[in-house]
């Protein structure tokens, strides 16, 4: 969708408005995915969607509607549900009228034609490449391919309009013995740095590396994260840093603001620039957004203002992060494992839960690939097992930094590998 072509919804949508004001959104996505089992195609599947959502506003009572075609008829019935909605609804205690346009810079948007171009045929090449690393390995290989392209737009009756679009490709695969599994993901704005053969021949070697895994004692343990690993905990950090939770004393953050949290080694930021990890530069409410630093050098710098408690507090309003990443250092995977005497190397986590919110204290497994490391190798494969720790905790026992990577699927994250200490593991799994 075209700056032209969603201006012109936004006013013929806007033009029905009796409201205060408004503030209206569009979303639009294509994305399609070819789907891998048995180190055979199994699926392709295409789907696309568009939504028009307007928020509307009498005085401070709010009303929302969203509808997915945009033709003005409907468009005019959104927005009559909207302000019918408004008109009932109890007072909005925290509701701030709807800013007018904000500067935001200008940048190359992440678009690459590459993606928008791949089409069933294109994706089973890319496929066939993994395919052939796992059969050269013998073992079995399941995953997903997708590619996506969307658009975000906003408009309000302040006069601010923005716009932004992108595409992604984000391959996993998972490699696959009769007694272990090893597992890889690419993820990129860019068609083209993602290499199927190669992260398939990396989930192959974990699986082969790791067939016949023994057990090792519960405890605390020293460990090599691998990238991902270090996001599945770092997404419950990004999720848990608003500042209206902390402020009322239901957060791990209450009274910690400007205050050393973690090890000096951790430096945690958002901004929408960033050139790898590129996101979304505004806010659902019509402010644009600039880099924040979250954690500066293990020091809490800042929490997640919205417009509102931004204002009650006279703290600089931050939005919501778009992406959240880790800085890191120049350190390979090998370089990591090296330093290590005794512990265990982490290909990924799953099934996390909260067991104790206000602490940020999780529960999880791992998966995929653990490995025991004995003077500074890996020497064999370890049964899975459950953990309890915080991301906190993780990140205040930092030895060393590796590389970053950009990891996640519904939130963009990068993060380095890293090794901690006394990472605790409950229990082991019985698989």
């Amino acid at each position: 969708m075209t700056q032209e072509d969603a201006k012109r919804i936004f006013d013929r949508a806007l033009s029905f408005v009796t409201a205060d004001e408004a503030t209206a959104t569009i979303y639009e996505s294509a994305e399609a995915t070819t789907r891998i089992a048995n180190s055979e195609i199994t699926q392709n599947t295409a789907k696309s969607d568009e939504k028009f959502e307007i928020r509307v506003a009498f005085g401070n009572r709010v009303g929302s509607a969203s509808v997915n075609s945009f033709d003005d008829e409907t468009l005019q019935t959104a927005v009559q549900r909207a302000e019918a909605l408004a008109r009932v609804a109890a007072p909005d205690t925290e509701f701030v009228p709807c800013p007018p346009q904000h500067p935001m810079p200008e940048a190359p948007e992440p678009w690459d034609k590459a993606v928008v171009q791949c089409d069933p045929a294109c994706r089973a090449e890319q496929v066939k490449e993994a395919i052939a690393a796992a059969d050269a390995a013998k073992v079995s290989l399941a995953g997903s391919l997708s590619t996506r392209r969307f658009t975000s737009v906003l408009a309000n009756t302040k006069g601010a309009f923005y716009r932004h679009a992108g595409t992604k490709v984000r391959f996993v695969c998972t490699a696959m013995t009769e007694t272990s599994s090893g597992w890889a993901e690419g993820v990129s704005h860019r068609l083209n740095d993602v290499d199927t053969r190669a992260l398939a021949t990396r989930a192959a070697k974990k699986a082969v590396a790791g067939q016949n895994p023994t057990d090792v004692q519960p405890g605390d343990w020293t460990v090599v994260m691998e990238p991902p690993a270090v996001a599945d905990l770092l997404v419950f950090l990004a999720m848990g840093l608003d500042a209206k939770a902390a402020i009322e004393g239901r957060s791990v953050f209450s009274g910690k603001e400007g205050t050393n949290l973690v090890a000096p080694a951790a430096n945690l930021f958002s901004d929408p620039l960033h050139p790898t990890c590129r996101s979304t530069g505004f806010t659902s409410e019509g402010r644009s957004l600039r880099r924040v630093d979250w954690v500066k050098e293990g020091r809490l710098k800042t929490l997640c203002y919205n417009r509102y408690w931004s204002l009650e507090v006279g703290r600089p309003h931050t939005g919501s992060p778009t992406n959240f990443v880790m800085s890191g250092g120049d350190a390979t995977e090998d370089d990591l494992i090296r330093q290590v005497d005794r512990g265990l190397l982490i290909t990924r986590l799953w099934y996390i839960r909260y067991v104790d919110p206000m602490q940020l204290l999780l529960t999880g497994m791992t998966r995929d690939g653990l490995f025991l490391i004995e003077n500074g190798e890996v020497t064999r494969g370890v049964k899975n097992m459950r953990f309890n720790e915080s991301p906190i905790v993780m990140l205040s026992n930092i030895q060393a930094l590796g590389r970053p990577k950009r990891s996640g699927n519904w939130m963009d994250i990068e993060a380095p590998g890293l090794v901690a200490d006394n990472f605790t593991f409950t229990s082991g799994t019985s698989f």
